[in-house]
């Protein structure tokens, strides 16, 4: 039994073990160009695997990670993602193993944002830190369709459809909250949408990132775009740049997934960044993304991983609210780098719900 390299042509025997878990690959053409267009760190062995031997065609355990880069005040770091961790059953065992391989790899920083508690231990235990606590282990929603929400909560609980009806019956006043909110646009803020991402949007990154000096991802040059192509295999992706009368001070990007199980539109504000002399506008921008989420279908809106200075400006008293059992949002140095993280740094780290894992 030993750890190998994953090659490309290993994609069928990944895809079945990913299956059998519950989740999804992106189709294996896609698969392959995202791995070798990644502009961080253009990779031929996406991650590494877990075999019998070397001719085995039975794979029983996958780890995927990705590169991205990471701006600490004028300096930049390669941080290494944990895209895919997926283990057989029987190989349970080998999965503290991979998580070790991985944070012995040549890199600055290691990234999870996974919402699985035991993981989170298991990192934590390696000496991982919390990011961004006061947003990232939050998660603020805002129900547009009552009665689909309802249905799929019955669904998901594998209730009858035979008393679905009748406990539509009991909840009926619930559904007039949809009647009663507010679904009108703020005038002064409005949005354009675009197919990808632009040079304005490109330009407006570049400055962004050069003038911020708190911890921030890198999404200038094709970094943004490549993790959009990423999502877009399972997600509708909306691209709204926003602007104040004529003027352009932001972008918005919003993803929209349709669980077909339960019957549910979900849609999640996966990245918002806002020209900071801007920030006293957040909250007609986030009224409007309300308003835009509802009219493209969506049943939920949800809004996490919000930017520190974005969320010290949100007002989240009209959205519902539910915790993490653990921030998601883990970060843990090389040795090389310890003495860079104190409070301050975590508690000022840049977020949006697009850092993080993308299950590659």
């Amino acid at each position: 039994m030993k750890f190998f390299n994953t090659k490309f042509i290993d994609y069928k025997y990944i895809k079945k073990l990913i299956y059998s878990n519950g989740r999804s690959l992106p189709p294996c053409k896609t698969w392959k160009k995202l791995w070798i267009s990644n502009p961080t760190n253009k990779r031929l062995f996406p991650g590494e695997i877990f075999k019998l031997n070397k001719n085995s065609y039975n794979i029983y355990a996958y780890h995927s990670h990705f590169s991205k880069t990471l701006k600490i005040k004028k300096k930049y770091y390669r941080m290494e993602v944990s895209s895919n961790w997926n283990v057989h059953p029987k190989y349970r065992t080998i999965s503290i193993q991979l998580l070790n391989r991985f944070f012995n790899k040549d890199a600055d920083f290691f990234l999870t944002t996974t919402g699985n508690f035991e993981v989170a231990k298991i990192w934590k235990a390696f000496g991982a830190y919390e990011v961004n606590p006061n947003s990232c282990s939050k998660v603020y929603y805002k129900i547009f369709n009552t009665s689909n929400i309802l249905r799929s909560f019955l669904i998901k609980k594998r209730i009858p459809k035979m008393f679905i009806k009748i406990i539509y019956v009991f909840f009926l006043p619930l559904f007039f909250f949809d009647i009663f909110q507010n679904n009108k646009k703020n005038i002064l803020i409005y949005f354009q949408k675009v197919k990808k991402i632009d040079n304005e949007i490109l330009n407006f990154n570049k400055n962004y990132e050069q003038n911020c000096k708190d911890p921030i991802e890198i999404r200038s040059g094709l970094n943004l775009q490549w993790y959009l192509n990423i999502i877009q295999h399972n997600k509708k992706i909306d691209i709204l740049k926003i602007y104040l009368k004529d003027l352009f001070v932001g972008y918005a990007i919003l993803a929209l997934e349709t669980n077909k199980d339960i019957l549910l539109k979900r849609c999640f504000l996966a990245e918002i960044r806002i020209n900071q002399d801007y920030l006293k506008f957040t909250n007609i921008i986030l009224k409007n993304i309300n308003v835009y989420s509802k009219n493209i279908g969506a049943d939920i809106l949800e809004i996490r991983n919000l930017d520190y200075k974005i969320f010290n400006f949100f007002d989240n008293s009209k959205y519902f609210l539910r915790y993490f059992l653990n921030n998601p949002y883990l970060i843990l140095p090389a040795k090389k780098n310890q003495k860079l993280i104190n409070k301050k740094i975590l508690s000022n780290w840049r977020t949006t719900l697009l850092d993080g894992d993308c299950l590659l």
